[in-house]
């Protein structure tokens, strides 16, 4: 690719995700959201079963610090920019390996790292609140993508009696530095509301033509939902224009 389009989309499953479902389901987002970057599949060994949950946490966790070794295959590499979605308990992962790396003070020191979304993050809130401390404040413009109807998280809480990061208010994670899109009004085909950033159509195009492509979003009042809310760390809502 001709310098200036040299960008990488790093995609890090979630839980009860085989290899083929892991490739499938990056090369549809590629497609419906229109990147034009180089997609990269992050994958750990996820037991690919509504019963591993226990398996695939430890999974996660083995695979923290072969993720760690990012910032020097960026410093090597010829990307110029990279973009990072996190999904479910990929997002448990990415946020270890991020502790790490923001623990060794190597944050984005190649300032190639872009845009960091964790869409419906399965992560223990106190445990995601302590991860999140490891990282300097003006380096935490992640988008956290919520909702309130996630029956998947709605298991995870009920596995692990405790509420999980991709179900709280806008609010709580607006204090902690963060951009938020609660897409809790937001429909899907599926029927566990577990994936609406790539199921639905204007949340595809949201975060191909918007966040990944870098535009910058007009302050604006609330509108009804329906259209998706970027609450940002400020506390300013952000109402974007019709995506569909």
């Amino acid at each position: 690719m001709p310098r200036g389009r040299r960008d990488g989309l790093l995609w890090i499953h979630g839980y009860n995700t085989t290899l083929t479902d892991a490739v499938l389901r990056l090369a549809q987002f590629v497609e419906d959201s229109g990147y034009q970057g180089v997609p990269i599949l992050y994958s750990w060994a996820s037991h690919g079963s509504l019963t591993g949950y226990v398996y695939d946490l430890n999974s996660a966790l083995i695979a923290r610090d072969y993720l760690e070794d990012v910032p020097r295959i960026l410093s090597l590499g010829e990307i110029e920019g990279l973009d990072v979605i996190g999904h479910s308990m990929g997002n448990f992962l990415a946020m270890e390996a991020i502790r790490g790396i923001s623990g060794r003070g190597l944050f984005n020191t190649t300032g190639k790292l872009r845009d960091v979304i964790l869409a419906s993050p399965d992560i223990d809130v106190d445990l995601f609140l302590t991860q999140l401390r490891a990282v300097p404040r003006k380096d935490r413009g992640f988008y956290v993508l919520t909702s309130s109807d996630d029956r998947a998280l709605g298991f995870s809480e009920f596995i692990a009696r405790r509420q999980r990061t991709g179900q709280l208010h806008p609010e709580r994670l607006v204090g902690a530095g963060l951009n938020v899109i609660d897409l809790s009004e937001v429909a899907d085909t599926s029927s566990i509301h577990h994936a609406k950033f790539a199921d639905a159509p204007e949340i595809v195009k949201l975060i191909g033509t918007r966040i990944l492509a870098g535009d910058q979003y007009a302050e604006g009042s609330k509108r009804d939902i329906g259209e998706s809310l970027v609450i940002g760390a400020g506390g300013a809502i952000y109402a974007l224009d019709e995506v569909n």
